[in-house]
């Protein structure tokens, strides 16, 4: 965030009180447009993170401690949602099943996604495709993430032994539209995306964003249009292509590449850190929330959604474009919901953990994870 834009702000919108970060706060006065800012109305600095030892009479300076409130998100009935997931699981049970007898050659790195299926088909549930395209369509309107699902059920045995590539049934001819509807339709997405842009609200301050592996923009578009009008945006992702569309469909922000497997990068002084369904994507999810940690200024937030159960149609679908990791999925594609919390707690103070356990939802899996950078 840049200190003049602060200030240039301050002038414009004349307003008496303002809460900041203490980073922001800090580099105010050094600022070469300080001296000319006409301040006379802002008469409250409230800042949050470390305490500072600075003074700006007349302006009054309060560090506070900031929190979290539990977030508000709108309510809906989600018992045909939660039923749809079930029936679109139990087809790709009997999709899984009925291929299993015809997987002859499994390439070495698909290995790991064979072991699984056996694990998850101890489970005797089944359903046909059209089942779970109607309960889809009912709970969603849409039907994109079942057709993509049906098309890798097509193709299930060439998956295994590298006939064809996964990437083509998510990206039909380089369409977008399968891989949008993924993430559209997603019932828990919903849930987490309006969750994820709650807990943004609510710090309710210029902010300085960085988001990993925003790939389609699905979180992006809800956190968008929740935002103090001073945050600065870094919208990431590993792929360029991804990059490229969200400067097409968000301009006015920043963009770059970001891969939560490599070391090297550069560390950064952002307050908030997004990660909406990226994690579950790294090699060794330790190593990578170190990565994020050295992104997070200090008391900075990290936000991430993350599935903790195994997803049937992600074994017969996305598992085959995701790499094997090294942690402790040693025979599932997510960390549990206490490996996570685990994971967090070793580096970060745990804030929340959404949806609670009254809730519909709960019983899916899906988490949103609200951490706090601690002084470890």
């Amino acid at each position: 965030m840049n200190p003049a834009k602060v200030l240039a702000y301050l002038e414009r919108e004349r307003t008496t009180e303002i809460t900041l970060p203490a980073t922001i706060l800090k580099a105010l006065p050094d600022d070469p447009s300080a001296m000319l800012t006409d301040l006379s109305n802002l008469k409250t600095i409230r800042y949050h993170g470390e305490k500072l030892d600075l003074h700006w009479p007349p302006i009054e300076l309060v560090h506070a401690e900031e929190d979290v409130p539990e977030p508000k998100t709108e309510e809906q009935d989600w018992t045909t949602a939660v039923e749809a997931v079930r029936t679109f699981s139990n087809a790709a049970l009997q999709a899984m099943r009925d291929a299993l007898p015809h997987i002859e050659t499994v390439l070495p790195q698909q290995e790991h996604v064979l072991e699984r299926w056996h694990k998850a088909l101890e489970n005797p549930g089944g359903a046909s495709w059209d089942e779970a395209e109607e309960a889809w369509r009912a709970a969603t309107g849409g039907t994109g993430t079942i057709e993509y699902a049906r098309r890798c059920a097509n193709h299930l045995p060439q998956l295994f032994s590298g006939e064809v590539d996964p990437t083509t049934l998510m990206f039909p001819e380089g369409r977008m539209d399968l891989a949008d509807a993924l993430y559209r339709e997603n019932v828990m997405g919903r849930y987490q995306h309006a969750t994820v842009a709650a807990v943004v609200r609510a710090l309710d301050r210029p902010l300085r964003i960085i988001e990993i592996g925003a790939g389609t923009g699905a979180t992006t578009e809800h956190v968008l249009g929740n935002l103090h009008p001073l945050t600065d945006y870094l919208i990431t992702d590993v792929s360029r292509y991804f990059v490229d569309q969200a400067g097409k469909r968000f301009p006015g922000n920043r963009y770059g590449t970001f891969d939560i497997d490599a070391d090297g990068q550069d560390p950064g002084e952002f307050d908030v850190v997004i990660a909406g369904g990226v994690l579950n994507a790294a090699k060794d999810t330790d190593a990578s929330l170190k990565r994020l940690k050295d992104l997070m200024a200090e008391q900075g937030w990290l936000i991430i959604s993350e599935p903790t159960v195994e997803e049937p149609w992600v074994l017969m679908s996305q598992a085959f474009l995701m790499a094997k990791p090294t942690d402790a999925r040693k025979s599932s594609t997510f960390l549990t919901h206490d490996q996570w919390r685990e994971a967090l707690r070793s580096q970060f103070e745990l804030v929340l953990d959404l949806p609670h356990e009254d809730h519909p939802l709960h019983a899916l899996g899906h988490r949103v994870f609200v951490a706090r950078k601690d002084k470890r």
